[in-house]
């Protein structure tokens, strides 16, 4: 299988010739073997995830991560030698960071392992799920299929909008068979503000007071004051 990828990424790009030159030894046999080795929970997590406040929710964002699937379909097969032929001998950018399945920086014969180790492995989509304390019981909040990503701007991206609920959140990487793999915990924002000073402290009976308050945050602020019992009316 291994050569038969190698001969169809030799004949599927342009204008590389002495790049496909480039023989396929043991040893780099052994080594891109070992870097494609690598277990589905950590080769298929989440990659860049992260959390934001958006409006009166949340936003999440992160990126698509399937060593060997360089055409970013969700699943793994000739058809991702194409890409890899397209960008051969290139170095690793932004722009082909996904190609680069054996993390070794240059875009050639050790990136044509993954896809055969690898071979049909499939991510279907993602879930979304809140827990109030990180080993508490975790919920589903939302899913995202494969399709909903997009490649605009390189690496297959994802945005996925939730209503706050939780305190951490985390994304799950789903394949046909079942959770493959979880992103870091994402700690949810607040939106409350911060409280730099007050005054007035104290006062007398019958006395009149304006309060006011220092303060940062996300706006609109809004201010409720609460005197303990200490007024009538108190709040």
């Amino acid at each position: 299988m291994l050569a038969a990828l190698l001969a169809l990424a030799v004949c599927g790009g342009k204008g590389h010739n002495d790049a496909r030159t480039s023989g396929l030894t043991s040893a780099s046999i052994a080594s891109t073997k070992e870097t494609s080795q690598v277990s589905a929970d950590v080769r298929l997590a989440a990659r860049d995830a992260g959390i934001a406040l958006s409006g009166g929710g949340y936003t999440l964002t992160w990126k698509y991560a399937n060593p060997g699937d360089y055409n970013q379909d969700g699943a793994i097969g000739f058809e991702d030698t194409a890409p890899l032929a397209e960008h051969w001998n290139e170095a690793v950018s932004a722009s082909n960071d996904w190609i680069d399945g054996s993390g070794d920086g240059v875009i050639g014969v050790a990136d044509i392992t993954p896809i055969a180790m690898n071979w049909a492995g499939e991510v279907s989509g993602y879930r979304i799920e809140g827990a109030d304390a990180t080993d508490g019981s975790w919920s589903e909040v939302t899913q995202v299929t494969i399709d909903e990503g997009d490649a605009a701007n390189g690496r297959l991206a994802f945005t996925s909008e939730i209503t706050p609920g939780n305190t951490y959140y985390r994304i799950v990487t789903l394949t046909p068979e079942g959770d493959a793999a979880f992103s870091d915990n994402l700690i949810a924002p607040s939106n409350e503000p911060i409280i730099y000073s007050v005054t007035p402290l104290t006062g007398y009976q019958h006395e009149e007071y304006t309060f006011t308050a220092t303060a940062s945050g996300q706006e609109p602020l809004t201010y409720a004051w609460d005197f303990g019992g200490g007024a009538s009316p108190n709040a």
